[in-house]
């Protein structure tokens, strides 16, 4: 694991910032946003279960063969951040729909070490280095 705390690892462009210094609806949604990304960082993903709510759905994992809900996803993160521990997250633009979604563009860099290979293929093959998140209260 990486030694470096997860939140240390997220980097705000200066409009995000501007956007989290505010007192605003949106400012607190995007602080939600990122004390969901800093658990998804974190070595111990029981973090997760803070941010998402027990129903919540991982589509995508679901159809790669991982559990439902939360447990799938703090499977997946467990092997994700073993496999790149150094995981590091620019938070380039966001964007609201109302006071409650929230688009981010992420930059993520990271050195894989080994293992999960299956997620290594996929980002080689399929995950740009611009990433769109839709987070949803």
């Amino acid at each position: 694991m990486s030694a470096i705390p997860a939140p240390q690892r997220i980097e705000l462009s200066p409009a995000v910032r501007a956007i989290l210094e505010a007192d605003t609806p949106r400012s607190q949604l995007l602080k939600h946003f990122l004390r969901f990304t800093e658990a998804l960082l974190a070595p111990d993903v029981a973090g997760i279960d803070s941010t998402v709510t027990p129903d919540a759905r991982f589509h995508e994992l679901e159809a790669i063969g991982y559990p439902r809900g939360p447990e799938g996803f703090k499977m997946f993160r467990r092997q994700v951040n073993a496999a790149i521990p150094d995981e590091h997250i620019f938070i380039i633009a966001v964007r609201f729909e109302g006071d409650d979604i929230i688009e981010a563009d992420l930059d993520i860099s990271a050195t894989h070490t080994e293992g999960f290979k299956m997620f290594r293929r996929q980002v080689n093959a399929a995950i740009p280095d611009e990433h769109i998140f839709i987070i949803a209260l």
